[in-house]
């Protein structure tokens, strides 16, 4: 099941979005009982999971762990669009990440 990650800013404008990649890339979600990935393992497949700019401190290390973990290259590319967009996030006050499930 894809996950589409979009970057908004305060106003709820997407600004990018990354999910876009071909469709046997699925986002590599932790299982929601692996306590390493306490925010990742929040994101819900099939709804919407939103993180704040301010979220981007604990999210970015789970992210760059879950990246050290993964080895199929569209998984590890798609991960990387990600960290982007963390980046990005973390950067900019009130804007936020989000993921669309399915």
């Amino acid at each position: 099941m894809p996950l589409i990650i979009d970057f908004r800013t305060r106003s709820g404008e997407v600004i990018d979005r990354t999910g876009e990649t071909p469709p046997h890339t699925v986002f590599p979600l932790p299982a929601f009982d692996d306590h390493r990935f306490p925010l990742l393992r929040l994101v819900d497949p099939y709804g919407t999971t939103q993180f704040s700019s301010y979220q981007m401190k604990g999210l970015i290390p789970e992210l760059e762990d879950l990246l050290n973990v993964t080895e199929a290259p569209g998984r590890r590319r798609l991960l990387e669009e990600v960290l982007n967009l963390a980046g990005r996030c973390s950067d900019e006050p009130h804007s936020c990440l989000v993921f669309l499930g399915d």
